[in-house]
């Protein structure tokens, strides 16, 4: 017969070891929840567009799940709801406790890069671009004058 025993194939995984994955569980919610802050505060630092924040939050949620995923069934083979409320236990924990202090940190942090950015190699950026498209409209108004020279047809 090809169905296997309770012996080698344990229905059940030990107590112990739910322990263990609630507590990894827990641990993966406070680090996202600080990754979460970090996403936050580059909102607030950087000034992003809604697409932006739109497409921060899709890979935030896709990361989440994927920890969720590889937590959940890698460790105890299947989907399991007490490793989804620990994670969510985690997040919380987080937010109340760390969260109050990362935010303002990481906005901070962001907004300190984005005013060096803005205030030295933003404008180095924008004073070359604009140099660029004077020359390029200069070059093109050269062509386009050579153009109708050339097309001018000779009268005998």
């Amino acid at each position: 017969m090809l169905l296997a025993d309770e012996q080698s194939l344990p229905m059940r995984v030990p107590f112990a070891f739910d322990y263990e994955t609630f507590a990894l569980a827990c641990l993966l919610g406070l680090i996202l929840g600080a990754g979460y802050e970090a996403v936050r505060g580059l909102r607030k630092g950087f000034r992003l567009g809604r697409v932006m924040e739109g497409v921060l939050d899709f890979f935030y949620t896709l990361l989440f799940f994927f920890g969720y995923f590889i937590l959940s069934v890698a460790r105890t083979g299947s989907m399991r709801a007490f490793t989804l409320a620990a994670m969510v236990m985690g997040l919380a924990a987080e937010r109340f406790t760390l969260g109050r202090l990362l935010m303002p940190a990481f906005s901070q942090i962001f907004s300190i890069i984005y005013l060096i950015y803005d205030k030295s190699l933003g404008r180095l950026i924008a004073k070359m671009s604009q140099k660029c498209h004077i020359v390029f409209v200069h070059i093109k108004s050269k062509f386009r004058n050579f153009k109708k020279i050339s097309k001018k047809v000779l009268k005998v």
